[in-house]
């Protein structure tokens, strides 16, 4: 069973999370073989909880046409940056597939934090507060599951 997430306009039934994200639309995470809805990225699991409390996030998306690899040096900085830095409440890098960089999600506790997410550096982010329902906190400093890297089919 794979995870995936997409920015859409209403929650569906079947959403296994989902909470929204003012002005933008509706983050909806899925459990499901293949991608639920067109444009669906994959993500890791553990970053999402439909129990979790609300959160500030920060929705790293660049358009399918600026393809990014994964193996990029950005990329791999702003992963650096996420494990040495103060740990988010949740992060997952987001795919399409097995070597692209597709965006990914972060969490915070406090807005202010929103500003120290290293992924807005390779694509503007659409940020702002989600209420219960999406977000998984993990506060461990150096816990295994603090980052989540999507895995690719």
């Amino acid at each position: 069973m794979s995870c995936w997430v997409a920015l859409v306009d209403a929650p569906p039934a079947d959403a296994w999370a989902s909470a929204e994200l003012p002005g933008a639309g509706h983050l909806v995470v899925w459990q499901a073989e293949e991608a639920p809805v067109e444009g669906a990225l994959r993500a890791d699991p553990r970053a999402f909880d439909p129990a979790g409390e609300g959160a500030w996030v920060s929705w790293v998306h660049p358009p399918e046409a600026h393809r990014i690899l994964f193996d990029d040096p950005a990329v791999q900085q702003a992963r650096r940056v996420v494990l040495a830095g103060p740990p988010p409440l949740a992060c997952t890098t987001l795919v399409r597939d097995g070597s692209h960089f597709a965006g990914s999600l972060t969490a915070y506790d406090r807005p202010e934090r929103l500003a120290d997410d290293p992924f807005a550096r390779l694509w503007p982010p659409l940020t702002g507060p989600v209420g219960p329902g999406l977000v998984a906190r993990r506060r461990s400093a150096r816990a295994p599951g603090r980052w989540a890297a999507a895995r690719a089919p």
